[in-house]
């Protein structure tokens, strides 16, 4: 579903996101772990087309995207729930999570995993 290689970010001439690669299988559930400031955020900022300057490859349920803008990217049934205080509060973490896709055109066959998870 998700297949990235060479993902590299930088913010101005800081290099912080280097060459990561990773795939994720559709129903499969990864997790990104590290320190403060190890690259998480921006990797998924990067992801989603939030941060300009990037070079790799992200291919999303075939189609290279990692130059798309990010409206394109959402379409496309990518989203991006920020983890600080950005949620809305009285939902649960997976009512919050499904808000990343609400709009998008993608968003049966997600919601219909997530219901069987439950």
């Amino acid at each position: 579903m998700l297949k990235v290689t060479g993902l590299n970010a930088y913010y101005d001439r800081s290099h912080v996101v280097q060459d990561i690669a990773f795939e994720v299988a559709p129903g499969e559930i990864v997790t990104l772990m590290g320190r403060n400031g190890a690259g998480k955020t921006t990797t998924l900022r990067t992801l989603m087309g939030l941060l300009g300057k990037r070079s790799g490859s992200m291919v999303f349920d075939g189609r290279e995207c990692l130059m798309q803008p990010p409206h394109t990217r959402f379409h496309m049934g990518l989203a991006y729930v920020p983890e600080d205080r950005r949620i809305v509060p009285g939902l649960s973490v997976r009512e919050n999570l499904e808000l990343g896709l609400i709009a998008s055109n993608e968003r049966g066959p997600v919601f219909e995993m997530a219901s069987e998870v439950r």
